[in-house]
């Protein structure tokens, strides 16, 4: 973890014993969360973003719940999952009503994106994502423990940057190996090519 405050980021599902906590998964390109979390492919992302669309309320009927097989769901938190599939482009005013909607119901919201971010201009295809994220908190970028994965954190920071996402940032590598230098060695990849405090 790279910033000052990614020691207190707490797991949806640690934080979720204390709090009302809901994850959208606003992913367009490769959404995983409904197998991965065993939960039905029945309503979830584009139910709910259609219903916010017509300004009818989407909860909690848009909520991805358990299957209908008895499988018992992952997790202690509500989820609002994309469909599994082909990939779908999002309407962005018709996902900020439904994130609007949502935090007046929980008091954590977290919303899963994908790793493309795009500045204003007249292609705006993953224009939803970028309007999340310059609406965000505070954003958690996730990139492998490898060269590679550190390179991609600072390619999405100088993308987001140029986004406009002013939002305190932290970059996360996954499972690094056991070696200390290792560790290191990416920290210092991605602190000589941004701002250590803001990633």
């Amino acid at each position: 973890c790279l910033s000052d405050w990614s020691s207190d980021v707490c797991s949806s599902d640690l934080m979720s014993r204390r709090a009302r906590v809901l994850l959208i998964e606003a992913e367009e390109l490769s959404p995983i969360l409904v197998s991965r979390l065993l939960r039905s492919p029945e309503t979830g992302l584009p139910w709910a973003v259609s219903r916010a669309g017509q300004g009818l309320p989407a909860l909690p009927d848009g909520l991805s719940g358990a299957r209908g097989d008895g499988t018992a769901p992952v997790g202690h938190f509500d989820v609002i999952c994309a469909s599994p599939g082909a990939p779908q482009a999002l309407n962005s005013a018709h996902l900020s009503r439904l994130v609007a909607e949502t935090l007046r119901v929980y008091d954590e919201v977290f919303i899963e994106t994908g790793w493309l971010v795009t500045a204003p201009s007249g292609r705006e295809r993953f224009a939803a994502v970028r309007d999340v994220l310059v609406g965000a908190d505070r954003v958690v970028v996730m990139a492998s423990a490898d060269p590679e994965g550190a390179a991609r954190l600072v390619e999405w920071r100088a993308a987001a940057e140029a986004a406009g996402v002013s939002a305190p940032c932290a970059g996360v590598f996954g499972r690094a190996r056991e070696s200390r230098y290792e560790k290191d060695y990416l920290a210092r990849l991605v602190g000589a090519n941004t701002d250590r405090k803001s990633v």
